[in-house]
């Protein structure tokens, strides 16, 4: 038996699909109640005599559509790359069926509770993947040529150069739909078939959960209130891509803001805003290095400095002199394990004796992906007392490390 198919053009000019197909309906979902419209599906219907099916159908939201359309098909937008081949970059980075093709991707990744949209080209196809709690999944295959056009619509919007490949570009954009406002950054990199664009969606409503809402145990809840009143030392947040590192952090950050503190944060780039909050954005090109940013830091009397990211000397070097001043420093490590954390530090050329006595806290964490909508967190709150200091400032191998720090794991119910 033949199933009843709209063309692909034919959805998307007209924004139409196929919502379902039974051995005895065929339900089709339209964004706006057109009679003229179902007279002419009607009569395809008919004309091909689905005798034994009954049609019918239902006004659906554009938002619905577009996620639709985006899954079941993108392939169908292929038969666009002939007459896009056509066109010159621009316009094809304006063709309405790349623009719902890009919003369709960005609506269906947030709806599955995505932070990240990656674009990856292959031998013969373009491959697009969602990181969905942590892990990787296959979303869709892609020709060249409509790919190419999805790329050139992101690098459009993010205010990138369209013509340059072989150069890395880093931008970001808004995107709006419904009551939701994600800021969109957008990383390009040369790879050995083309360009690897990776989009990481950023929604300000998720970032600012309680720390309650986020899993914490209520016994890791006490211990990170004691964390928020500290008043100098430098706290450590690890974790893997995409545990939720960032989302702890700005949570902490926007309880902190209803104390009378000065915040001063240091970012490449900024990805949540959390109001009370001075957040620096560095940005090399236009001389806001991160080491000009950390010259004038003091100046500005912070009470809390917040890094970004420890991913080299200087930012290193940064967090554990801001902490040895008076200050409280929050800082966030891509490591498994409280030691490797150390361990990374130690690397960085950070003495243990002067690490010791700076560090009050190191908090790690991961998510158990339980389903598409659901995770567990798992994390550990450790307390560097006289015994881990001790440890820190005379370690002479990974092992004592990890013997002290990543022992009695405590998961949050």
């Amino acid at each position: 038996m033949n199933s009843f198919e709209l063309a692909g053009k034919y959805c998307v000019q007209n924004k139409v699909i196929v919502l379902e197909e039974t051995e005895c309906n065929v339900h089709i979902g339209m964004c706006a109640d057109d009679s003229s419209l179902r007279e002419r599906i009607e009569r395809v219907f008919n004309r091909k005599k689905y005798f034994e099916k009954k049609i019918q159908f239902s006004v659906i939201e554009e938002d619905v559509w577009k996620r639709k359309i985006a899954k079941k098909f993108s392939q169908h937008l292929l038969s666009f790359s002939a007459d896009l081949q056509k066109k010159n970059e621009k316009n094809e980075a304006d063709e309405e069926p790349i623009i719902n093709l890009l919003n369709s991707m960005i609506i269906e990744c947030h709806f599955h509770c995505g932070s990240d949209i990656h674009i990856e080209y292959s031998a013969d196809k373009i491959t697009v993947r969602f990181r969905i709690h942590g892990y990787i999944y296959d979303q869709m295959d892609i020709s060249y040529e409509t790919g190419e056009a999805v790329i050139q619509r992101i690098k459009l919007l993010s205010k990138l150069e369209i013509t340059e490949h072989r150069k890395c570009q880093d931008g970001r954009f808004n995107f709006s739909y419904l009551n939701h406002n994600l800021d969109i950054r957008v990383s390009c990199i040369p790879s050995f078939y083309g360009e690897s664009v990776v989009m990481r969606l950023l929604d300000r409503k998720s970032a600012l959960l309680s720390l309650y809402d986020l899993g914490f145990s209520s016994m890791q809840l006490l211990l990170l209130d004691k964390i928020q009143k500290e008043k100098n030392g430098l706290v450590l947040i690890c974790g893997s891509t995409g545990s939720g590192k960032t989302t702890t952090l700005c949570s902490m950050l926007n309880e902190m803001t209803k104390v009378n503190r000065k915040i001063l944060s240091i970012e490449d780039p900024v990805e949540y805003v959390v109001p009370g909050v001075v957040q620096v954005a560095v940005n090399d090109e236009r001389g806001l290095t991160f080491s000009e940013v950390l010259k004038r830091i003091y100046r500005q009397d912070p009470d809390v400095i917040v890094i970004g990211e420890v991913r080299d000397e200087l930012t290193a070097q940064t967090a554990v002199r801001s902490a040895m001043t008076g200050h409280l420093v929050f800082a966030t490590l891509h490591t498994g394990t409280a030691s490797e954390a150390v361990c990374r530090l130690l690397d960085f050329g950070i003495q243990g004796f002067l690490l010791a006595p700076v560090l009050r806290s190191i908090i790690v964490q991961d998510l158990e992906h339980l389903s598409l909508k659901e995770r567990k967190l798992h994390a550990r709150i450790i307390t560097c007392g006289e015994k881990i200091r001790k440890t820190i400032a005379c370690a002479e191998n990974y092992e004592k490390l990890h013997a002290v720090l990543d022992k009695d794991e405590e998961v949050c119910a």
